[in-house]
């Protein structure tokens, strides 16, 4: 899977601009998103490759909005959600090992 496209999702003006910034430095393309509605509604209708959120935002939060995506409530990103959900569980874990 070739990366292009970065959903950056995050409630935080600043820390959303500075993300997306990063991505955009590195040559990739980078969409925002300032909830997981919006986010969630972004990746049902547009071709995202990845999602870059943050976990603590009001409403539906991005552990929330990871599990939807992961489970199928939006097509598209249900593989990316998975990879993401387990760098999760590997970071929580103190793991360094990237899932396949």
């Amino acid at each position: 899977m070739s990366i292009q496209r970065i959903l950056v999702v995050d409630d935080d003006s600043l820390s959303r601009e500075f993300l997306a910034e990063a991505v955009s430095s590195l040559g990739y393309q980078a969409i925002s998103s300032t909830n997981a509605q919006e986010a969630l509604q972004r990746v049902a209708s547009e071709h995202i490759d990845l999602v870059l959120t943050d976990l603590r935002m009001p409403g539906m939060d991005g552990a929330a909005m990871l599990s939807a995506m992961r489970t199928g409530c939006t097509r598209g990103l249900s593989k990316a959600a998975n990879s993401i959900s387990g760098l999760l569980s590997n970071a929580s874990t103190g793991s360094s090992v990237f899932p396949a």
